[in-house]
């Protein structure tokens, strides 16, 4: 669609959605207009890119985790327990148990991402979308850092009252 409009200055694109279109379809058709975008080889063409916020699209839990297994006592075990990153790794337990108590798979259309708060405090948002798209949930849970198994686990729980 973008290939035949070409322009020598900036172009604006306004984007206006039909109430009664689904935003996973909404989504999909931004995601192929963005691989055409990205494939015009003119350089004067400039693509915004979106930042989606948490609150309506929490992403696929455990993005951003590298998890790496070493034997508890060997001297590599030592090195990476000086490098982990506690709060990384309460982030990584919420959602580990988030998924755990949904019981919930790849294919499951469900998003959970916890994030910092002041003091000893985290935060989990979580989503899931009906198959269809039509429509989607989207809850936020508190807890204490120090206690991210817990934390994960109540938002599977508020989350699977809207499944």
């Amino acid at each position: 669609m973008l290939k035949r409009y070409r322009g020598y200055a900036t172009t604006l694109i306004s984007l206006y959605i039909n109430g009664d279109r689904p935003i996973p379809d909404v989504l999909n058709m931004l995601r192929s207009e963005w691989s055409v975008a990205s494939n015009i080889k003119d350089k004067t063409i400039e693509v915004p890119r979106l930042r989606l916020p948490l609150d309506y699209f929490p992403p696929e839990p455990g993005q951003g985790l590298i998890a790496v297994v070493a034997p508890e006592d060997s001297p590599v075990a030592k090195r990476l327990s000086e490098a982990s990153d506690p709060l990384a790794m309460a982030m990584a337990m919420a959602e580990r148990e988030f998924v755990r108590t949904l019981r919930a798979g790849c294919g499951v259309p469900v998003g959970g991402v916890s994030e910092a708060l002041k003091g000893d405090l985290m935060t989990f948002i979580a989503g899931s979308a009906s198959p269809e798209g039509a429509s989607m949930a989207v809850i936020r849970v508190r807890g204490e850092r120090s206690r991210p198994e817990d934390l994960g686990r109540r938002a599977a729980e508020e989350l699977k009252r809207f499944l």
